[in-house]
């Protein structure tokens, strides 16, 4: 008997696509864990571009995957934005925005690219799972262990790596995350 898989699957920021997401739950005996999604883009930037939604909508969508009884994952992906993102207000806001999320509506993971805010989100937040994003390009064991000891409960290697058994092996021996792999 083939084992069954466990997925996390992006939201496109379209409500109207949660039918299909929730449908492919229990698809063939897989599950899907979690929806991973941007929030609105004056709170983060992301990895992709999505529609604009109000932070009222984003709650609304959140909502709806947890009464599926989905985890919920926020996409903080950016590598940059600019010098001011290391300016301690800016910071305070964005944990700000990430404490009501997390605090008032349940929001249990975070994927975050860049390794300052893994630290302060690890330092501000001990109960979220933060996952180092695939924007962290770890590719060896010494890159995961650093994203790992700021905080990272998952790593998800370089897609470059996906494939090399032996590299994966190596990172998931040297850190106490688990991995998570981001295939197309």
């Amino acid at each position: 008997m083939m084992k069954s898989l466990e997925f996390s699957i992006p939201f496109n920021g379209k409500p109207e696509s949660l039918p299909k997401i929730f449908a492919l739950n229990q698809l063939n005996n897989n599950k899907v864990r979690e929806v991973y999604l941007a929030g609105p883009r004056e709170y983060s930037a992301s990895a992709r571009i999505t529609p604009r939604m109000s932070l009222d909508a984003f709650i609304e969508v959140i909502k709806q995957i947890h009464a599926r009884g989905l985890r919920v994952n926020l996409l903080f992906n950016a590598v940059c934005e600019g010098s001011s993102w290391y300016d301690p207000k800016v910071i305070d806001a964005k944990l700000e925005y990430i404490g009501l999320l997390h605090k008032t509506h349940g929001v249990e993971a975070i994927t975050i690219a860049n390794p300052i805010y893994i630290k302060e989100v690890r330092r501000s937040f001990p109960g979220i799972e933060i996952c180092a994003s695939v924007l962290s390009l770890i590719d060896s064991p010494q890159r995961a262990v650093y994203f790992n000891e700021l905080g990272a409960d998952v790593i998800v290697p370089d897609t470059a790596v996906n494939k090399d058994l032996k590299v994966l092996r190596q990172i998931k021996n040297a850190v106490s995350a688990r991995l998570k792999l981001m295939v197309n």
